[in-house]
């Protein structure tokens, strides 16, 4: 079983490697890491894929975030953002 990067609390993005699974808040997806481009030694840009083929995509690294559980996907409402509703 893979590793599972931790949440950012740094600021300068969890230690993602390429074949990793993230989920980009920002576009409510999940990809898999293809590239990792770095600025001043730091992870910057990340290009990700959907794992099950399509456009590939790029995030912050900071930005990025260890894939939901199948449970918490699929509980609850939730709006546009992916924030949950009603609790």
């Amino acid at each position: 079983m893979p590793s599972v990067p931790q949440k950012n609390t740094t600021g300068t993005g969890p230690a993602w490697s390429e074949g990793d699974t993230a989920y980009d808040p920002g576009t409510l997806r999940v990809g898999v890491v293809q590239q990792i481009d770095c600025l001043n030694g730091r992870p910057h840009q990340v290009w990700l894929r959907p794992a099950m083929g399509g456009r590939e995509w790029t995030a912050f690294a900071w930005e990025l975030q260890a894939p939901p559980t199948k449970q918490s996907a699929t509980g609850g409402h939730r709006d546009h953002r992916g924030q949950a509703q009603g609790s």
